[in-house]
């Protein structure tokens, strides 16, 4: 472990034991335990439309675009989610 620590460095969070910055973070789970919810909710914390994390940790970093790689074909309920929560639409 000491190897990949010293070639990757330390990790840095955007929020704390839950989501590295500059890593891939997926969610995983049985239907209907509100993965896209969740998702929806991240986005709008990372973008800038909602202000803290769902614990209530305010979130103090860069705010920008986000990538949402969907498999699901829930993408108009995303938009639909995403959209109450304030998420720009670009």
């Amino acid at each position: 472990m000491e190897e990949v620590r010293k070639f990757f460095g330390n990790v840095e969070w955007a929020w704390e034991s839950y989501i590295p910055i500059g890593h891939l973070t997926m969610l995983f789970g049985p239907q209907g335990v509100g993965k896209s919810y969740l998702a929806a909710y991240l986005i709008a914390v990372l973008t800038g439309s909602v202000p803290e994390w769902p614990e209530g940790q305010e979130y103090s970093g860069e705010t920008g675009p986000v990538l949402l790689v969907e498999t699901e074909e829930m993408r108009g309920e995303y938009f639909t989610r995403m959209n109450k929560l304030g998420v720009p639409g670009d």
